[in-house]
């Protein structure tokens, strides 16, 4: 899976790690917590698992788990 950073902020500004090569398919957001709260969790689960996982499996299903993580809750 891709590089997921969250820093706690309230905006995203490029400039926080501009001397840092990231791998090309690494993804920022922020969070005022610095936490995954639901809204970042939902987008990772579309946008990221979802979609990287349906491309990848042999079978029909595929299993996430999320051990005392918030973010699984609003689903």
């Amino acid at each position: 899976l891709p590089l997921y950073i969250i820093f706690k902020e309230k905006i995203y500004i490029e400039n926080w790690y501009k001397d840092i090569e990231l791998p090309r398919d690494s993804r920022i957001k922020v969070s005022p917590n610095r936490w995954t709260i639901n809204k970042i969790g939902l987008c990772w689960l579309k946008n990221i698992f979802i979609s990287l996982a349906s491309s990848c499996i042999t079978g029909k299903y595929y299993l996430l788990i999320l051990d005392s993580h918030g973010s699984h809750l609003l689903l």
